[in-house]
């Protein structure tokens, strides 16, 4: 293994890039089992509002189930990307994009779907007035 000075650190050691991809596996299944229990329980609510004719409700956790679903899509299309750069080592030449790969895109996205979930939540004009 080759040390390698990245961000200004020393000391830290290259893997090879199936390493890392092997790495992420029990992230990747723990985050499918979280999402597809979320998706789950949002499809029984859904269900249960749809049998008591709660249709205000009802919309509401379908647009939750859109966010979710929005927000899969967007984590996909970015591991995509993920993948490409650590394969074809494509990091070391673009540096400056390594912040999106380390945390700026989670950041980004966790931030966006708070402000999506506080757009869908907020106070109806029944409740204001």
């Amino acid at each position: 293994m080759k040390l390698r000075t990245r961000y200004g650190q020393i000391n830290e050691f290259e893997v090879w890039w199936w390493h890392s991809i092997a790495l992420s596996i029990p992230i990747l299944l723990l985050d499918l089992l979280s999402i597809w229990w979320s998706l789950k329980l949002l499809a029984d609510v859904n269900a249960e509002l749809r049998d008591k004719d709660q249709t205000i409700k009802l919309k509401l956790f379908s647009r939750l189930k859109a966010v979710l679903y929005f927000y899969i899509v967007c984590t996909g299309i970015f591991a995509v990307y993920e993948i490409y750069y650590e394969v074809t080592d494509e990091l070391g030449m673009h540096w400056s994009n390594l912040w999106i790969v380390d945390g700026g895109f989670s950041q980004f996205m966790a931030a966006f779907m708070l402000l999506l979930v506080l757009c869908i939540l907020r106070p109806g004009k029944a409740s204001r007035g």
